[in-house]
């Protein structure tokens, strides 16, 4: 049986300047061979990647950074045993200095350290400031673009899903938790869930639109209160699922080329509406599920629900998907009559331009004569 090739080593490389500085390669040495044991092959390539960058910065080779701090926390002088986290720091700063995203570094120095021993944690407190930089362009999608990628879903559960990421403002992993029981069946009704990612609470109110397309799926998938909502042909959808849904049908509306449109942007989406609505910032962040002292300015969970309620009717307006008028049941109707008045302004407009257009013409005309 053959050995593999081993890759070529490209001259001018992080691996190049390793073996140069070191005398070998870094996954020859026992620590970082510790460090990396288990891993995915793209993260093992992350650890030696920015490990590499790491210890030519310090001019220290993987073993004796390890060896130093064990020394460093067996020392009784407290400002010795902070040693590598004080070196750290002065890294992130000649990090930001080059403008390299210091999150993904700091994850892998972090790993490399408690993967060797979790004794040899890094504790860099609360007083490290860097930049976030953003992989990706944030972006809200409008009312028309989430219709559009409504109308190219081909079954009754993601057309189900985009509704929920849409109205509630849900990212793919919220909305992998959902189980039978916990969207309302009836229009208009207040209800509560945990965020998938913070744990923090998010407050929902159940949409005409939310409801029915949860009818329709229900009639297909059945089951009993409690169990999975969202399933799939292997089972319950999980977040990378969902967000594959979501993403497939933004590739099928041709919103693909649209920078940032991603199966997270329904939720900044949302968020948008919301402040075009004029909601109230402590409702707001209530409703996206963001950190709210809203229980301090509504004692109860009644008022509470009231005021969240009355947010979603101002707002329903601006993410409605479909035209039908449904039988709202309640507060909802207020939103019919909204929709009726806005498509009744905007005919109104189009006939005044219609007429100003055909009056222009006729005095084009009377000035050629």
């Amino acid at each position: 049986m053959t050995e593999p090739k081993k890759r070529k080593i490209t001259k001018g490389s992080y691996k190049e300047r390793f073996i140069q500085h070191f005398g070998k390669q870094i996954d020859e040495y026992i620590s970082f061979k510790r460090s990396i044991a288990g891993l995915k092959n793209k993260t093992k390539f992350n650890y030696a990647l920015f490990m590499s960058n790491f210890c030519l910065y310090l001019n220290e080779d993987p073993d004796t950074i390890i060896n130093n701090r064990i020394n460093d926390l067996s020392n009784k002088d407290i400002f010795e045993r902070k040693n590598y986290e004080r070196k750290i720091k002065d890294y992130i700063q000649e990090l930001e200095t080059k403008k390299v995203s210091v999150q993904p570094v700091l994850n892998v120095i972090g790993g490399f350290f408690k993967n060797n021993d979790d004794s040899l944690r890094i504790h860099l407190g609360n007083d490290v400031k860097y930049s976030k930089k953003r992989k990706l362009k944030k972006y809200g999608p409008t009312c028309e673009q989430v219709r559009k990628v409504l109308s190219v879903a081909n079954c009754k559960r993601d057309e189900f899903i985009v509704v929920l990421a849409y109205h509630c403002g849900l990212t793919p992993k919220d909305i992998s938790m959902f189980c039978i029981g916990d969207y309302p069946v009836e229009p208009w009704k207040y209800f509560i869930n945990s965020r998938g990612k913070t744990g923090a609470t998010w407050h929902g109110v159940s949409t005409p639109e939310g409801c029915r397309y949860l009818r329709e799926y229900m009639v297909i998938r059945g089951g009993k209160k409690g169990e999975p909502l969202l399933m799939g042909r292997e089972g319950p959808l999980n977040e990378v699922a969902v967000a594959e849904v979501l993403s497939i049908l933004i590739k099928r509306a041709d919103l693909g080329h649209i920078d940032g449109f991603t199966a997270k942007s329904f939720r900044d989406g949302r968020f948008n509406a919301l402040r075009t609505a004029e909601v109230d910032i402590q409702i707001r962040e209530a409703m996206m599920g963001h950190t709210s002292n809203i229980y301090h300015q509504y004692g109860t969970d009644d008022e509470l629900a009231k005021v969240v309620i009355n947010a979603m009717e101002k707002v329903y307006p601006l993410i409605r998907l479909t035209d039908a008028i449904e039988g709202n049941g309640g507060g909802g109707g207020d939103v019919s009559i909204m929709v009726l008045l806005q498509k009744l302004t905007d005919r109104i407009e189009a006939i005044e331009q219609e007429m100003r257009a055909t009056k222009n013409r006729q005095n084009d005309e009377v000035s050629v004569c």
